[in-house]
Formats: C-alpha cells, structure tokens, sequence
C-alpha cells in the first residue's frame, strides 16, 4: 500500500508483491478512503488515539494463515511416539534410504533411485526334480513352473502350490531267497503294490503290526525201527523239544547242528557166514567187516547200502543140438518148397556174429571133358515165439551158391566134397530162452558142355539130423488117459511153406508138426562169434 502526497490529490493502491490477493493498483482522486477487511483467518482491529489510529491485523492459530493438518501413512515408518497430524508449526519433508528431495518455490520433488538387476538365490532340497538344484534369477521377474501333477497359481500375494492323486504305476521289486531254500527259483520279480507270502510245509504266514510272520510249527517226529519207549509207546513230537538220549553203549554229541550218534567200544553185530562159502569161516565181532566181489561177484554201495550182483555170463558159442552124438548124417529130402522149423533153447546169453549149418557134399567123375554145374541156394531165420502163436523173426540172411567142376578132374571135385558149412551173417544176442530156427536149401544141377548124363555127376547134399533117440514117425509119447498122436508131446517143429522174405512173420497153424515132417525138419546149427 503506499500514499502519494499531492496538492489536492489523493493516491492509494496496493501492489502485487508478497502474498497479495485481488486486484492490484492504485486510486486517484480527492477525499480518498482506503478500507481494510479482513481475509480467511484475518482478523482486523484498530484503536484510535487522537488524531490516530492502530490497526492490528491477526492471523488464526499457527499465523501466518489456515494451517492444515498433515500425517503420513502407507509405507512409512515414525522415529518417535508414531503417527500424528501437524496442525502448528512447519513440516519438514526428510529423504529416507535411497530417498531424493528437491524444492523448486512451492514444488517438493520426491525422487528414488532407479531400480536395478536384483539377482535372489533359489535352492531346491529335498524331493527334487531336474538336472541341477540351484540357480540364480533376477528378483524383478521370478517363474514358478508346475511339472507332472503339480498345479502353480497366485492368491492374496500368497504362491499356491497344489498336488493332485498321482495314477499308482507298477513298481517292480526284486526279492531274493536266501539260507534255507526252498522251490527251483531262488529269485523273481514282482508288482510291488500286491505282493502274496505262501506258507508251506509246516510254514505258517501272517501279518501283525505292518509285519511280516512267518512261524514253523516243527516237523512232527516220531521213532521205530529198532526202538524202545519209556512211556505210552511211540507218538509224534510235533511241539516243544526233541530230546534225544543215549542208550545202552549209545553216546550223543552235538557240536553246533551236528549231533553225532557213536556206539560203545565192543559193539556191533557177530558176523558169520555160511552155505556156499569158502575160505574158512569166523565171527566178527570187531575192527571193520569187509566184503569182496568173487568170481562174476560185483559189489557195489550207495551209503549205507550195499548191492551184491552176479555177472550175466555171456557165451560166444552156441551148438544145437548140445550133443552131436544124437545127431546122425541123413540125405537131405526136404524138396525145394519145403521150409524146416526147429526150436532151439538155451539157459545163458549167448551172442554170436553168424549161424552156420553142416553139410556134406558128395559128388562124382566120369571119364570126359564134361563141366558140371551145382547151385545150391539157402535161407536162415532166427525167431522168437510171440502170443504163443506167431513167431516173430529177429534176424535172417540168405545166400546163392554155384559149384562148377570139369567132370574127369578130381582134384577140382575134392575141393567141394565132405563136411561143410552152410554159414549165414546173423549178427545178435539172445537172453535165456526158447527160439526157433528155420532154414530153407534149394539145390541144382547140371552140364555146361560135353553133353553126358547128368546122373553120372551123382551130387547130393546131406545134413546132420537129430534122429538118434527115437523115430517120431512112429514113437510119440501121450498122456495117460489119452490117444497118441503123431505130434504128441513134442517140441514145436516141423515143415512149412517157404517165406517170401527174411522179415515175414510165421503162423503156428502153417507148420506141419506130425510124423516124418517133424523128423525131416530136424537140422543142427552152430552160434559163434568170428
């Protein structure tokens, strides 16, 4: 406000400066009036003294203008008795950590740092997952990642971690048995999630408290043999103890598992032999009884027993008839389609390589260039008699043979005349038994030049028979009470058609077994080795 004294000229007026309001400038004129009015908070007073006045301008609580009330919340923190308004006074805005002000007349500025890579450390322990367990990550930006069946979200600032019922798979188990076994598999596989325990024997299993129990009732126990009982006879021992106590010259000893069971000194069992013995006999009663294989005697042990066999004796050499003084030569008229059947029987195993039959040749000589010519052909058949009515053939051969001679030449003919024998590759072994034999010889002969009389080569063949006890054409031998017949009573035998091959099998009914048959089907044989 300022005054300007002019002669009859008044001037009054406020300027802008300070803390001014309304409009600004200054009144001219005379008889000028300059009114004062108190503002918001103002308050005016004046008192007059004479020819002046005071007047006092007041502004209202805290001066200087209305106060206003402050306090600060949010993040904050308070060095004294908490928060509180500021209503008087003068506040004082202080930068914090990292906190800038700055004034520019009424503006305040409040500036933070710039905020920068902040690295945070995380560790996974426990039930991890993934190749590595640590790492190093900007806290500005942090990832939660969900795997498998865990869920990740976000609620009230809080991470949320969530699982869901995982499907149970087959998780395989190895088991292993081990100590005392049982069963042809010591180890398997198995699902983990149903796992089966089967008691066997006197095994029992259950399940107690999560456990596993498997009890054995005990093998049950009981004696005989050469025993006695103090109580109520023999029984089983099925629970409890198996005391075992020694006897009369018994002694027991147990060293671990093992018992050991040792008779007195003296004991033992008198020992004599006797029947087909030899050396000379006596007890024994002590030391060690030994026994030895004799002749074709093989011993042999298995613990404590001992097996005695006796050798199966072979022989590689068989004759039959056995005797060949029952046997007498005989011109051999069986015709050509006639197939001679013999039983032969032995009491040992007999193996040979061939079966030969004796023969004597006979021929003649004339006084000419003549070739003669005699073919003679054979078969051998072993049989076994099968059902009691078919004999089965175990081996057989057949052979050719062509003899050829000048007539007037002797020496050529004595190379073929006299005793002979037939033989056939028959390879076997037989067992003690009864068997049968038959043989077929077809013979023939003739002149290749010179044109004479065949029968004046006179060539027969003859066999030896066995004919020496009786006739059985006309002795035969019945029983009491009934009619003799040809066949009575004799050994199987006789004359049959000729087979067509070695392997055929003979029907009982097809052989002629009755008078002279039976006799001309008489052969005798020879089993060797060679």
């Amino acid at each position: 406000m300022s005054q300007i004294n002019n002669p009859g000229q008044d001037t009054l007026g406020i300027s802008n400066l300070g803390n001014t309001a309304g409009t600004s400038g200054v009144a001219t004129g005379p008889s000028l009036q300059l009114l004062l009015a108190g503002g918001n908070n103002i308050t005016l007073s004046q008192s007059l003294n004479g020819g002046s006045a005071t007047i006092s301008i007041v502004g209202g609580a805290g001066g200087g203008g209305s106060a206003a009330a402050i306090s600060i919340g949010g993040n904050s923190t308070s060095g004294a008795g908490g928060y509180s308004n500021i209503t008087s006074g003068t506040a004082l805005l202080a930068g914090g950590n990292n906190i800038t002000l700055s004034q520019n007349a009424s503006a305040i500025t409040i500036s933070a740092a710039n905020q920068t890579n902040q690295l945070i450390n995380f560790y996974a322990v426990g039930n991890t997952a993934s190749t590595s367990t640590s790492t190093q990550l900007d806290a500005r930006t942090v990832s939660f990642d969900g795997a498998g069946i865990i869920s990740v979200g976000m609620s009230a600032g809080s991470i949320i971690m969530s699982a869901t019922t995982a499907a149970q798979t087959n998780q395989a188990i190895g088991l292993y048995a081990v100590g005392n076994t049982a069963s042809t598999s010591t180890s398997t596989q198995l699902d983990a999630r149903t796992i089966s325990f089967n008691g066997a024997g006197n095994a029992s299993v259950g399940f107690s408290a999560g456990s596993v129990i498997i009890s054995d009732a005990g093998a049950a126990v009981s004696i005989g043999g050469n025993s006695t009982s103090a109580g109520a006879g023999y029984s089983n021992v099925s629970t409890g103890t198996v005391v075992l106590a020694g006897g009369n010259n018994i002694t027991l000893s147990q060293n671990g598992s093992a018992i050991t069971i040792v008779g007195g000194a003296g004991g033992g069992v008198d020992v004599q032999i006797g029947g087909n013995t030899s050396g000379t006999t006596a007890l024994v009663s002590t030391g060690t009884l030994t026994l030895a294989g004799g002749n074709n005697i093989t011993l042999s042990q298995n613990g404590n027993a001992i097996t005695i066999s006796e050798q199966d004796f072979i022989q590689s050499q068989m004759f039959w008839p056995a005797d060949w003084n029952y046997c007498q030569m005989s011109l051999f008229a069986n015709s050509n389609a006639q197939y001679s059947i013999i039983q032969v029987t032995t009491p040992l195993y007999v193996t040979f390589s061939r079966v030969d039959v004796p023969i004597s040749f006979s021929g003649a000589t004339i006084n000419n260039t003549s070739s003669a010519y005699f073919v003679q052909s054979a078969m051998l058949v072993l049989y076994t008699l099968n059902g009691g009515t078919a004999l089965s053939p175990i081996v057989g051969a057949s052979r050719s043979d062509t003899l050829m001679w000048q007539s007037n030449t002797v020496s050529q003919l004595s190379s073929f005349t006299g005793g002979k024998l037939l033989s056939f590759p028959l390879a076997s072994m037989i067992t003690p038994g009864t068997y049968f034999l038959g043989c077929w010889i077809s013979t023939s002969s003739g002149f290749t030049s010179g044109g004479g009389a065949t029968t004046a080569l006179n060539a027969t063949v003859s066999m030896p028979v066995a004919r020496g006890l009786f006739n059985p054409a006309t002795a035969n031998f019945a029983n009491f009470g009934s009619l003799n017949t040809s066949s009575s009573n004799l050994p199987l035998g006789g004359l049959a058609s000729v087979p067509s091959a070695t392997n055929n099998t003979y029907n009982l009914n097809a052989v002629s077994m009755s008078g002279s048959a039976y006799g001309q089907a008489q052969f005798a044989a020879v089993f060797r080795n060679v």
